[in-house]
């Protein structure tokens, strides 16, 4: 399972275990990283390890990991050309560039308005490109 957020993963364990639970103090000081045990008698063997990226869910010796993986931030590519416009992209990722034998370079999966698309321009048109300025 994969979530965007550390509230997002807290929430998907919350539905996961049937019950409450608090930090084991005692688990986490040998294990390194927080440890939070169920406070049901009947359920000591529901926890959930804390290991920044991701909650590790153990129920009874089944484990389910819920991944942390944020959105990326923006990336803005300007392409200045020589006769004086200036092209911004957007886009979540860093921007792939490749330089072509043609003459040519090439922004590929630029996202503009929620479409990707690749784009080239000639390199004799090009007075710079600023990525992430």
């Amino acid at each position: 399972m994969v979530v965007k957020t550390t509230a997002e993963a807290w929430e998907a364990a919350n539905k996961m275990l049937p019950t409450d639970y608090q930090k084991d103090e005692e688990s986490s000081q040998r294990a390194g990283y927080p440890i939070y045990r169920s406070t049901a008698a009947d359920h000591y063997n529901f926890y959930i390890c804390d290991l920044n990226d991701r909650l590790e869910v153990n129920m009874n010796g089944e484990s389910v990991n819920i991944w942390i993986q944020p959105e990326p931030e923006g990336m803005e590519v300007k392409v200045f050309l020589k006769d004086g416009h200036m092209v911004k992209y957007s886009k979540p990722e860093q921007p792939t560039v490749n330089f072509v034998n043609n003459g040519h370079i090439k922004f590929y999966n630029i996202s503009v308005y929620g479409g990707k698309f690749t784009t080239s321009y000639r390199i004799e048109d090009i007075e710079k490109i600023s990525i992430g300025e």
